[in-house]
């Protein structure tokens, strides 16, 4: 998963700010994929989710997630206001980002980041 290591306390990772992450979709050869097994990212019961866990909390960031349709490669958006980032605490929290339909799921794996304080 190729999620930022490094987060600022109280940065907006947001569009309004062109600072939305974007994680892109692949396969163990690093190809893009557009589906899972029958799942594919555009059915309409499509809802993927990222988690952040710090300090044994779940959620306390909470963070929105929307599958980008784009050239030269499809991605999911995900985007922290600074309201929510503000929430963090320094120190290594991790990052799960879930592709889900209804009856189905596959996590794409947990990546480690930083949260940092800019002051």
């Amino acid at each position: 998963m190729n999620f930022p290591t490094t987060l600022n306390i109280g940065d907006s990772y947001t569009d309004d700010c062109n600072a939305a992450i974007h994680v892109f979709i692949r396969d163990s050869n690093d190809d893009p994929i557009t589906a899972v097994g029958d799942h594919d990212f555009t059915d309409l019961d499509f809802a993927p989710e990222c988690t952040i866990t710090q300090n044994g909390t779940i959620g306390r960031v909470v963070c929105t997630v929307e599958y980008v349709t784009a050239s030269p490669e499809n991605y999911l958006k995900i985007q922290i206001p600074s309201s929510e980032s503000r929430r963090a605490t320094v120190g290594v929290a991790t990052v799960q980002v879930l592709l889900k339909w209804t009856g189905a799921q596959k996590a794409l794996g947990t990546q480690t980041v930083t949260w940092q304080a800019l002051i």
